[in-house]
């Protein structure tokens, strides 16, 4: 940070550049005009707030609760009134039930890789690679193909290249261009990893353009399947989690790195479990 602040600078005059010109005024509701202008005008300070380097303790509190209340009102007001109902006719019990991987599987060899795991971790790993060729279902191939990348990261102390390995598998589900329930998931753990690997200081670098850029491959495919099959409430409410899923936040909840070590927490839990 203190080698390159103007790069730093330039990046929150940016950011206000950005605010400033946001136009509200075709908003025909007028709460939603209300809460985003007061959520802009809260964005604005507290982007100054770190662009003048203040130090004032008792300042930065005021000014970064106000913006987060003004972000919690906008949301929740933008999220209650244009909720997913308006799309989907779904449940969140329904949801979880559907997401539910275990009813997918048909393979029997995959209940002994369960077993296999828990005395021989690489063993199991190469016995359900070699399963997941056989099969035809995408949707099965991906689930397989998600556990083996999830225990490379789960099990890092044993596997060289872990992250490598583990990045090319989420990948290549995605680059399939062919539909299953898991496309946001292997999106999501993938831009996790590929972060968690640049770095998790709020200055680390956070390439959310590249990011997006897959994000966006990944939209335009489940577009285009949605357009032939528009009763698809699943995958209509994957597009809606994609697309509305936030970039990798330097700023957040978190206060002392950036926000994608606790999406890493969230993704992979049972690596915290002591």
């Amino acid at each position: 940070m203190n080698k390159i602040p103007e790069v730093i600078d330039d990046a929150f005059a940016n950011r206000i550049a950005f605010c400033e010109n946001i136009s509200t005024h075709e908003i025909s509701n007028d709460s939603l005009r209300i809460y985003l202008d007061n959520y802009i005008l809260e964005s604005i300070k507290y982007d100054l707030l770190f662009k003048e380097g203040a130090q004032d303790s008792i300042n930065i509190k005021v000014v970064s609760e106000s913006y987060y209340k003004a972000s919690g009102n906008y949301f929740n007001y933008l999220y209650n009134k244009y909720s997913t109902k308006r799309f989907i006719d779904i449940s969140e019990k329904e949801y979880w039930i559907n997401i539910e991987s275990n009813q997918y599987i048909t393979r029997d060899e995959y209940r002994l890789y369960d077993s296999i795991k828990m005395v021989n971790i690489p063993y199991a790993i190469k016995y359900l690679d070699s399963i997941s060729l056989l099969l035809d279902n995408f949707q099965e191939y991906s689930i397989y193909q998600i556990e083996i990348a999830n225990q490379y990261i789960l099990n890092d102390s044993i596997f060289e290249y872990n992250h490598e390995v583990a990045l090319r598998k989420y990948l290549e589900i995605l680059d399939k261009k062919e539909y299953s329930l898991y496309l946001f998931e292997s999106w999501r753990r993938w831009r996790c990893v590929y972060q968690n690997s640049n770095g998790h200081s709020k200055f680390s670098d956070i390439p959310n353009e590249f990011y997006n850029q897959k994000r966006n491959e990944v939209l335009q495919f489940l577009l285009n399947y949605i357009t032939f099959h528009p009763d698809d409430d699943m995958a209509i409410n994957q597009y809606i989690l994609l697309s509305t899923h936030d970039n990798v936040l330097r700023f957040g909840e978190y206060d002392y790195g950036n926000q994608n070590i606790l999406e890493y927490y969230y993704l992979y839990k049972a690596k915290f479990d002591f």
